[in-house]
Formats: C-alpha cells, structure tokens, sequence
C-alpha cells in the first residue's frame, strides 16, 4: 500500500481527469497496456483486478494496494502521457500541480527503502510475514536467528546511508547492541527525534540488544543450544519487531523532511 496523502491523491485525480471515472483520453484497451508495460501489472485479469471497475477506479486500486515503488513509477510514465496529450489538446499548463506530483512520485521512491531488499536479502515486510507464519507453528527457536541476522543487516544499511561505521578500528564488524548506539547517538546530533521519551527508548534498546546476541547464540538454533521457551521468545520477537518499525519509520519522515528542504 503506498503512502499517498489524501490531499496528493485529490491533486492526481483532478490533474488526470479521473472525476467520471475516466483517465484522460484512456480506453479500456489502452489503460491495460499502458499499465502493464509501466509496472507490469494487467488491471483486468491479474489476481485482486478481476472486478469490474471504472478506469479511474483501477487506478485508485492501484493507489491503494501497490508499493510505493510501483505508484511512483506509474506516475512518473502518466505525467510523461499527460504532457503529450495536453499538448495535442491544448491544454491550459499546469505546471504547478505536476511539481506536485513530482514531489510526490519522489517522496514515494524514496519511502520504500525499509520494504525493499536489504543487502539483497529478504525484505522486511516478508520477513514479518515469514515470522508470523513460522511463531503460528511455534517455531520461535528459528525465528530468532533469523532475526538476529535481519537486524545486524538493517543497522548495517542505515549506518552506511547516514556514512557512519558499523566496523571497529579493527575492522571488524561491531555487534549489534553498537550498531544501535551508534545510530541513537546520529539521531541526537541530527535532531532526527522530537521526544525524550523514544530517545531513551532507544537507550533501553541498546542493552536489550547485547542480550538479544545471547540469546540468538545460545538459546537459538544458531548453535547446538537448549531452546528459549515460547513465552519469551516471543516477547522478544515483538520487541526487536517493534524497534526495527520505529526506525524503519523515523528514517522514512526525515527522508520526507530533507525533500522537501530541497
């Protein structure tokens, strides 16, 4: 599901017709192939587009159900149609709703960094969908490895984005309880966080994570291990969880705060 405002979206809809359930001079036949070479995606027959809707509804759909990835993608190649088709229609310049939109469609390219591959791992959202899947079959001793490896991966990325180390004088990779301090102690010298609260959240979160590396080296099956019981694996689960959402976040509304400086 993008993350299109509803504002963003009335801009969209007026810009490109879309108010008698129209997309400017699209028919049916034109809109599905104008779609599917865009985002690669068939408004009439794939899985979830079978109904039958208005143009502008399938667009809405779209809107709502696809990634931010694909909304921005589709969006760049509409306004790109839009130009044409104003033009050969003499059509009254809209620059300022298309800067619009184009800030839009770069907000959205960018506000997909934390769903996207990792290191070209798995992404977080099937992650989560994977650790929901495996904690229904009581599998938490998997979980927490796998886990572990995700996060170590994910502080590693947003460390290297901001040009921070996540290696020691050494060279050695540091352990994750670090990486998170180092982040914490970015995000204070950015003013990246509003409250006193998360901050000592965070704070709290780096002793928490030295404890999560023992327990994904000795309670886990990344060693020959007796298993954590299933009560505290998963309340440790949903904190690691919920502190790699919280970041996923902040580091996605100040990416929105620097582009819109620019």
């Amino acid at each position: 599901m993008s993350k299109m405002k509803p504002i963003e979206q009335a801009i969209i809809e007026d810009l490109f017709e879309m108010g008698d359930g129209w997309i400017l001079d699209f028919n049916n036949d034109s809109l599905q192939k104008f779609v599917k070479k865009s985002i690669d995606i068939n408004i009439y027959k794939d899985e979830n587009y079978t109904d039958y809707k208005s143009k502008a509804k399938k667009m809405k759909q779209i809107f709502e159900e696809e990634s931010d990835k694909k909304v921005a993608k589709l969006l760049k190649d509409l306004i790109e149609y839009y130009e044409g088709y104003a033009y050969k229609n003499k059509k009254e310049n809209r620059k300022e709703e298309i800067d619009e939109i184009n800030k839009v469609i770069g907000r959205l390219s960018k506000a997909e960094g934390f769903s996207i591959d990792v290191q070209n791992n798995i992404s977080w959202k099937k992650l989560e969908e994977e650790i929901e899947y495996y904690m229904k079959k009581d599998n938490y001793e998997f979980i927490l490895d796998r886990l572990h490896t995700f996060t170590v991966k994910f502080l590693k990325y947003i460390l290297e984005k901001h040009n921070i180390q996540s290696k020691n004088q050494k060279n050695n990779n540091l352990p994750l309880h670090s990486l998170i301090g180092n982040l914490k102690n970015y995000y204070i010298e950015n003013n990246a966080i509003d409250s006193e609260f998360s901050l000592k959240a965070i704070s709290i979160n780096i002793s928490l994570f030295e404890k999560f590396n023992d327990i994904r080296n000795n309670k886990s099956y990344a060693h020959d291990n007796i298993i954590l019981n299933k009560i505290e694996s998963e309340f440790v689960i949903r904190n690691i969880i919920n502190t790699i959402n919280f970041i996923s976040n902040i580091e996605t509304i100040n990416e929105e705060k620097e582009f819109h400086l620019l």
